[in-house]
């Protein structure tokens, strides 16, 4: 508090009347209201201050590695790879430049039985050496990725409502696509195309229809169950796969019967085995299943068509 004299203006009123405030007023304003020896701590701001103002002269007169600009590294150029079309239409040899195609599944099977063998495991080997050759072997492989993309091809795209010939069409024009082989000139045929003729059966009928030009058109129903063939080809040397495609959600357990059945007949395929083991085997599968059609209720029950029979005279 300041003590004035009457009559005399006080100093603080002066100080006002100059620019100033009353003394003490910026305790409240800056909210430091501490007493007695807490006004000790302006010392310290001030060697603070003082640290700092060094710290700053001592970061200028050294330059900041940081502010240096690195230099940006350019990207590397990626080649681009080659993807495939949809549906198939890039040759096969520019999706593996190398010329070496991937290896299918190998199945693995069991001890052979002895005293079931016509011939020696020797004289096999003899009378077929092309099969140990890798040009031929890399020649299969080739077909066989052929046909397991076209195989995607019609499982991803055939659907109700298309026409047959049309489903045939795809397949062929796929299947050369890829083989860059239009089979156009003389002689082409024969290096390599298609198998045989494309099979496309419906429902009852258990195999071997080609949809033919000048034939009243079919279209694939909803209801309809359809058996699809097709084989492909390099010098003669056959890659043949046939599948089963539903379309009505009844036929699921069916279909599931004829997965088992295949997958159990390749699964006893093996060297020096009798063909009847093998159809023993798939028999056995497709009979352990029931399988339900509207009202009716059956056994699955495997299918032979007769030109695969063998009938011997008596």
């Amino acid at each position: 508090m300041v003590l004035t004299s009457p009559g005399h203006p006080s100093d603080t009123g002066n100080a006002i009347a100059a620019g100033g405030e009353p003394q003490g007023t910026h305790l409240s304003r800056d909210g430091d209201v501490t007493l007695g020896d807490g006004g000790g701590e302006d010392d310290d701001d001030d060697g603070d201050k003082a640290s700092s103002a060094t710290l700053s002269l001592i970061s200028q007169a050294t330059p900041s590695t940081s502010s240096k600009k690195k230099r940006k590294e350019k990207p590397k150029k990626k080649t681009p790879s080659v993807k495939q079309s949809f549906p198939p239409q890039v040759p096969l040899k520019n999706l593996f430049p190398s010329g070496q195609y991937p290896s299918g599944e190998i199945q693995s099977f069991g001890s052979v039985v002895e005293n079931t063998a016509r011939t020696t495991a020797e004289d096999r080997y003899l009378a077929r050496p092309h099969i140990h050759d890798d040009s031929f072997l890399n020649n299969y492989r080739k077909v066989a990725e052929v046909h397991r993309q076209v195989r995607g091809l019609v499982q991803d795209s055939v659907r109700p409502g298309q026409a047959l010939t049309d489903i045939a069409v795809g397949i062929e024009d796929s299947v050369r696509a890829l083989l860059d082989n239009a089979g156009l000139e003389a002689g082409q045929g024969l290096e390599s195309g298609m198998g045989f003729p494309i099979g496309l059966v419906l429902n009852n009928c258990v195999a071997h229809y080609t949809p033919n030009p000048g034939q009243k058109e079919n279209f694939l129903q909803e209801s309809d169950v359809m058996k699809v063939d097709f084989g492909v080809h390099i010098n003669g040397w056959i890659v043949d796969s046939a599948f089963t495609m539903p379309f009505d959600p009844v036929y699921d357990n069916l279909f599931a019967a004829v997965k088992d059945a295949t997958n159990t007949g390749i699964k006893n395929a093996g060297v020096d085995v009798r063909i009847s083991d093998v159809s023993a085997a798939i028999q056995e599968a497709m009979e352990s299943y029931e399988v339900q059609i509207d009202s009716r209720i059956g056994l699955g029950k495997p299918v032979v068509p007769d030109e695969c029979r063998i009938n011997v005279p008596t």
